[in-house]
């Protein structure tokens, strides 16, 4: 599907959503809040150090703090997937998108939108990233 890449590449903004799940820690509104306070008193949120310090006492953690941090591991992976496909996207179609689309407004969907347009005069990297993506996104 052609437009949904355009979410993909405001997606790379999601990454602010691993800083909020830490921030959540220091909040105590987290199901780790308990083996927070526990094992990592004096861990700062914010610098990765309460993730750190959780991963050291992993066999020692609640179950419900295990899951957690199953379902914010799986979230962050799945984040750094989209920032790697953005990065590729970008690199293969930088000249494409300046020859094409330099009017287009990121974020927007509209470089997308634009290549799409200029689909036959594409390089064929930039092509190839864009078939890619689009197969990924169906």
């Amino acid at each position: 599907m052609k437009t949904c890449f355009s979410s993909v590449l405001s997606a790379g903004f999601l990454c602010a959503g691993l800083i909020l799940g830490v921030n959540t820690y220091a909040a105590g509104t987290s199901p780790c809040a308990e083996d927070i306070s526990k094992f990592c008193p004096n861990a700062k949120p914010g610098d990765g150090t309460i993730m750190e310090c959780l991963e050291k006492h992993e066999n020692e953690l609640t179950d419900a703090c295990r899951m957690h941090e199953a379902k914010i591991h799986n979230k962050r992976s799945e984040r750094k997937e989209i920032v790697q496909e953005q990065i590729k996207f970008r690199q293969a179609c930088r000249n494409d998108m300046g020859k094409f689309c330099g009017n287009a407004k990121p974020g927007s969907g509209e470089i997308v939108k634009c290549l799409n347009v200029h689909e036959k005069d594409l390089s064929s990297p930039c092509s190839d990233s864009l078939k890619s993506i689009e197969l990924t996104r169906e």
